[in-house]
């Protein structure tokens, strides 16, 4: 679990969803910033926030993480 492939996989599934940062950013309490620099690899989200994302993105945190089932 890397911070490469977990910016990647939040990335993928924000864009699986059709949501842009902003709206993620409005949806899960954040800022739009907080969104980008988790999905640029300058920022790994804490356990709420990966959480909350999750909920968004309607995936686990599994396959945020990269962690094989």
């Amino acid at each position: 679990m890397t911070r490469e492939l977990i910016a990647a996989n939040l990335r993928a599934a924000r864009i699986g969803r059709g949501l842009s940062c902003g709206q993620v950013a409005l949806r899960a309490g954040m800022t739009k910033d907080t969104v980008r620099r988790y999905e640029i690899r300058r920022l790994a989200p804490g356990s709420i926030n990966l959480a909350i994302l999750c909920r968004l993105y309607r995936v686990s945190a599994d396959a945020i993480l990269g962690i094989d089932e």
